[in-house]
């Protein structure tokens, strides 16, 4: 009997915004077909303001917050763009994209759990850098999974393990 060959294939997940042409075409189809569903509220990523996050199913993510002024002339995307700050074009860049049946209780997990957002939440809140913000959209579950990949696809948060 000749033995049986298995093949070990892993996938390293790129770090960073893709480049690739497909990631992005994926993801703005996408947000183009359920927009309807799409409104990212964001909360500077402490403990105390757990309970401003909702029960629901939903995408979130940690993402660093950086604003940039543009002039007159503002990028908006509406996975990255906050439309409550109309002076500054607010970019999220995500280090951690997630996807949970109840977002107040996933938030809480990752911070009394996760020792990588820990240590983010730490480095982050140092008031010389920029914050940590933890961001989400209620999401129909039966889609959540879908939404996640494209968006880890696009941006290869660092926190994020992929195999």
């Amino acid at each position: 009997m000749t033995p049986l060959l298995v093949y070990h294939v892993t996938f390293r997940m790129r770090w960073g915004w893709s480049t690739e042409e497909n990631h992005w075409n994926n993801l703005e189809t996408f947000v183009e077909e359920n927009q309807k569903y799409i409104e990212w509220k964001h909360i500077t990523a402490t403990y105390k303001l757990v309970n401003n996050i909702p029960e629901n199913s939903g995408v979130y993510s940690f993402n660093i917050y950086r604003g940039h002024k543009l002039g007159s002339n503002n990028n908006i995307y509406p996975y990255l763009y906050d439309s409550n700050d109309d002076i500054m074009n607010s970019l999220y860049s995500p280090i951690y994209i997630g996807i949970s049946d109840n977002l107040r209780s996933r938030f809480r997990n990752h911070m009394l759990g996760n020792p990588k957002i820990k240590q983010a939440v730490d480095t982050f809140s140092n008031s010389k850098r920029t914050s940590l913000v933890y961001s989400w959209t209620e999401f129909p579950k039966i889609i959540t999974r879908d939404y996640e990949r494209y968006l880890i696809a696009v941006f290869g948060p660092t926190l994020n393990n992929q195999s």
